[in-house]
């Protein structure tokens, strides 16, 4: 049998066959992977991650500089305001009056002339040796003035010598007469009466004699 359908003298298969078979349609194209929704997705998520903290960082910098110059800005405020105030201070001091009082003056009168005493006479070579020689004998023993001055005269010194030698010696002539009935109590034995009378027999006054009678607890 002739195929009546390939009379025309074509040699060419039928469509869709081909010598080798028959003919397959070709795959469909894939989208490229940078429009692909998870690339796209993932990108987003990168760019997040890089700008946003640089975005905060940079917000905190500038923050930080805000209070920063803030701060400079309010220690420079702080600063002139003292300085201000000190020269306000300086110039208020040094503004101030100086005022000099001056003391009242008075005049006083005069002061009378001093009337010192007149100058003790110089002693006379006698009147020396009078007076040490009755000191010396002060400090052996006990006298009355009296007694003082006879022994004294006794010694071969004038009356005016040995009284005067005897009124220019420092002595207690209570302190005498107690010292002198003390010595004779020592030596003897007295009644009350007997030592006073012995002791104005040595030229004590009556009542010198008591006292020293006395100071031995008679």
């Amino acid at each position: 049998m002739v195929d009546v359908s390939n009379a025309g003298g074509s040699n060419m298969p039928p469509p869709g066959n081909t010598p080798w078979g028959p003919v397959l349609n070709p795959p469909p194209a894939k989208k490229p992977f940078y429009k692909r929704w998870w690339f796209i997705a993932l990108a987003a998520l990168v760019l997040l991650a890089i700008f946003v903290p640089k975005d905060g960082t940079t917000a905190q910098k500038a923050s930080s500089g805000q209070q920063t110059s803030t701060s400079s800005t309010s220690m420079t405020s702080t600063s002139s305001s003292n300085s201000m105030s000190s020269t306000t201070s300086q110039t208020t001091t040094s503004a101030r009056p100086t005022t000099t009082s001056l003391p009242p003056t008075t005049t006083q009168p005069p002061a009378p002339p001093s009337s010192s005493p007149p100058a003790a006479p110089a002693l006379t070579v006698a009147q020396q040796q009078a007076v040490g020689k009755a000191e010396s004998y002060l400090e052996f023993t006990a006298f009355s003035r009296k007694g003082l001055i006879k022994q004294l005269e006794f010694e071969g010194f004038s009356p005016t010598d040995a009284t005067f030698a005897v009124d220019h010696v420092t002595v207690d002539w209570n302190d005498q007469a107690a010292k002198k009935a003390k010595s004779y109590l020592e030596m003897s034995s007295f009644s009350r009466s007997g030592l006073i009378a012995q002791l104005k027999f040595e030229g004590f006054t009556d009542t010198q004699a008591k006292f020293g009678v006395k100071s031995v607890g008679l």
